[in-house]
């Protein structure tokens, strides 16, 4: 069967990045479609020395590519300052 997906969402599919809880995060964001069943919850946290850089985790319920991107989200903020992350 050949899947409508690129390698890259499956392998964060298949083996998503920085899954989990977060404790005493900085920040949350929760989105989700009950009519579909999708959801993620993004947690995130700021490091402020030696430089700031943004730690996250990612839970996420229901389709490959809802799973894929709150696993990719992570990857894309990781280490980054909160002015590179905006942008």
């Amino acid at each position: 069967m050949k899947f409508p997906y690129n390698e890259t969402v499956l392998e964060h599919f298949r083996h998503p990045h920085n899954v989990g809880q977060m404790e005493d995060p900085d920040g949350k964001a929760v989105e989700g479609s009950p009519a579909c069943g999708d959801m993620v919850s993004v947690n995130s946290r700021w490091t402020r020395r030696p430089r700031s850089s943004l730690t996250s985790s990612v839970e996420s319920y229901g389709c490959a590519s809802n799973i894929a991107t709150g696993s990719h989200h992570h990857e894309q903020a990781k280490g980054k300052t909160l002015d590179e992350a905006k942008s």
